[in-house]
């Protein structure tokens, strides 16, 4: 199939009128800190937190958070399903928009199949707040029919205005051949896509007209073949990316991150105390989230991409902060001020 082309809505300026989160292979997030953290021996820990989790699912929750709704749709393991759905329509609530409605910010419609969510451990050391360590379970393996059900919903929510952030790893019995059709499906409807995924699913699709692409620069390096030993050459990789995706935002965990498309580029970066950092699972995903929901907001007379960088880098920024990086919008537009964005023509 030839790749689509690029949706007349995707331009830079407009609101989406909704945002969908694909979650192909969620997981619950058990975080567990142990001081002095090393393999061997024994160690007591404390459970800090467990929770419904995966990059979709996070991003979901940041845009809810922060006050702005979503669809979540994708996989979710049978006897899973009912608790991911009780703890997505809560979420929100605590910004205050939610609370006055008997409308969830959440729409869940998470397609349940056979097996297991896996559930995924990360450890975290107090003594060194950016050194996690995380281990990672295999989750369930979907049939033909999940895949068909899956692409229903799709089908019913794909259409000009909308954008699907289909982020995370594949799970077991979707092939990257077939992740490259969820998204053909949904650009060929005339839907927007935003993806945060890596290695063999990433390189699937980065020939699409995708609206927005998240790699670290790790993951920016394997997708190019390249070596980026400078934020030089993370630029050039990027803008050569930019060819044919909206845009392209490389994290950079502490440093921050940067912004590229046709036009040029924009680096964002906020420096709080170290001592007040928890740990840095999931802070790329509220980077995601944060950024769809400055984008939201932004004011339709500024520039979108800038006020959505200076608030995603914000969020996630804090959510290092926070257990189960938790934000919420007053914190976030206090610490706003803060952080410096630098653009670049």
């Amino acid at each position: 199939m030839s790749s689509p082309e690029l949706p007349e809505s995707s331009g830079r300026s407009q609101r989406f009128e909704k945002i969908v989160a694909v979650a192909l292979n969620p997981a619950i997030d058990r975080v567990v800190e142990v001081e002095d953290f090393h393999v061997g021996g024994h160690r007591r820990g404390r459970r800090l937190a467990r929770y419904p989790a995966g990059k979709a699912i996070n991003v979901a929750r940041t845009l809810a958070q922060l006050g702005e709704s979503c669809v979540v749709t994708g996989f979710i393991g049978q006897g899973d399903e009912p608790w991911y759905r009780d703890f997505l329509e809560q979420q929100g609530t605590a910004s205050g928009e939610a609370a006055d409605s008997d409308t969830p910010l959440i729409d869940c419609r998470l397609v349940p199949v056979d097996g297991d969510t896996r559930e995924n451990i990360s450890v975290v050391d107090p003594r060194c707040p950016e050194s996690d360590t995380h281990i990672v379970e295999q989750g369930f393996t979907v049939s033909g029919g999940d895949i068909e059900r899956l692409q229903e919903a799709l089908t019913s929510l794909a259409q000009p205005g909308v954008l699907f952030a289909f982020c995370g790893s594949l799970c077991e019995g979707v092939s990257p051949a077939t992740f490259r059709q969820f998204l053909e499906q949904c650009i060929e409807a005339g839907a927007m896509v935003a993806v945060d995924s890596s290695g063999a699913a990433l390189r699937a699709v980065a020939d699409l007209p995708l609206w927005l692409i998240k790699p670290n620069r790790e993951e920016l390096a394997e997708l190019t073949d390249e070596t980026i030993d400078s934020v030089e050459q993370q630029q050039a990789t990027a803008e050569r990316l930019a060819g044919t995706i909206r845009w392209v935002l490389v994290s950079a965990g502490g440093e921050g991150a940067m912004l590229v498309d046709a036009n040029g580029q924009a680096t964002a970066h906020l420096q709080l105390d170290a001592n007040n950092f928890k740990g840095t699972v999931g802070c790329g995903d509220v980077l995601v989230g944060s950024f769809l929901a400055g984008w939201q907001v932004a004011d339709a007379d500024s520039n979108r991409a800038i006020f959505a960088l200076r608030r995603a880098v914000t969020a996630a920024t804090l959510s290092a902060t926070r257990d189960a990086r938790d934000i919420d919008l007053p914190s976030v537009q206090e610490l706003e001020e803060k952080t410096t964005v630098t653009e670049v023509s």
